[in-house]
């Protein structure tokens, strides 16, 4: 995300008239990706128990999709709808439930872009990428979770 060139929503409402955005940079074109992709994932690292800046600002960037979906009602899950999922880890060791706001939060994203949520992927007690050597399992469980999320046609239904 520090690559590309974007600001955050600043709550102008202009785009609660027509669901359009309002600000033109670099998540134009994110943004129509997301809408016409078949897999969407969303991956970041936790910060006090939340998304980096970064993560969240395009996340809030989404509103405008949020009104298409839930105001004007022209932006609808259909059998073309993406199919999306949060890859996640955070230094706080124990377990994942600290993931559960972000889990939400991706959630509400989704759902605003007519994504539909497949899972997520979550590991606590990670700080470095040296870490995840020592959960047990991790290639057959990112494999499982891999297979699932990319044979998710059913989803699609």
């Amino acid at each position: 995300m520090r690559d590309i060139n974007f600001v955050g929503c600043d709550e102008c409402d202009g785009c609660l008239g027509n669901g359009a955005r309002t600000k033109n940079d670099d998540l134009d074109d994110i943004f129509h990706s997301i809408l016409d992709s078949t897999y969407v994932v969303v991956s970041f690292p936790l910060y006090f128990l939340g998304p980096p800046s970064l993560a969240k600002a395009f996340i809030d960037r989404a509103q405008y999709l949020w009104v298409r979906r839930f105001i004007l009602k022209d932006l609808k899950y259909s059998e073309k709808s993406p199919v999306g999922s949060l890859l996640s880890c955070g230094g706080f060791p124990g377990a994942n439930r600290i993931f559960n706001c972000n889990i939400a939060i991706i959630k509400a994203f989704y759902n605003a872009c007519a994504v539909r949520y497949h899972g997520e992927l979550v590991f606590g007690g990670v700080d470095s990428s040296d870490d995840l050597l020592n959960i047990e399992r991790l290639d057959e469980i990112i494999r499982e979770f891999a297979e699932g999320f990319l044979t998710s046609s059913d989803i699609r239904k």
